[in-house]
């Protein structure tokens, strides 16, 4: 509890107007209650203690290191995923991804496919993938096209 009234003391000024205290939250004055207002000017500002700045960077570095673990086995999944599209797409092109791919997903010959769209197919070619994470891959969530798919025949 001292850690926190240190900290909320570090980021907010005190100021007494008139009998009201308040304290300035993003430029604006807020009136608090007199307690807070007393213990908060009896507060003296420190820095934090070694223990909960190591504490928090700890927390840091592991956070640091799931998200990477993630992001690994993302991609696992994600080349699963092509895989399995991929053959669902040659089955349904007998025997030709790229015909499958035009059959299926790209009548126009546009050699890309937008989401709603995408996810219509799919539901017809029974695929069990992830479809966010197949768009999402490079950032751009409007549309996938052949060669994100299939680099070689893209």
């Amino acid at each position: 509890r001292d850690v926190l009234v240190k900290r909320v003391a570090q980021v907010l000024m005190v100021q007494r107007s008139g009998s009201a205290p308040t304290v300035q939250v993003a430029g604006r004055p807020v009136k608090i209650k007199p307690r807070l207002a007393s213990t908060l000017s009896r507060t003296s500002l420190s820095p934090l203690p070694p223990d909960v700045t190591n504490r928090r960077d700890a927390f840091l570095n592991s956070t640091t290191k799931m998200t990477r673990r993630l992001s690994v086995a993302d991609e696992k999944f994600l080349a699963q995923d092509r895989k399995e599209l991929i053959a669902i797409l040659a089955e349904h092109g007998n025997g030709s991804m790229l015909r499958g791919w035009r059959c299926e997903f790209d009548p126009d010959g546009m050699l890309e496919v937008d989401f709603p769209d995408f996810c219509r197919a799919v539901s017809r070619l029974a695929w069990s993938g992830d479809a966010h994470l197949m768009f999402g891959r490079d950032g751009d969530f409007s549309s996938l096209t052949l060669s994100e798919l299939a680099p070689h025949q893209g």
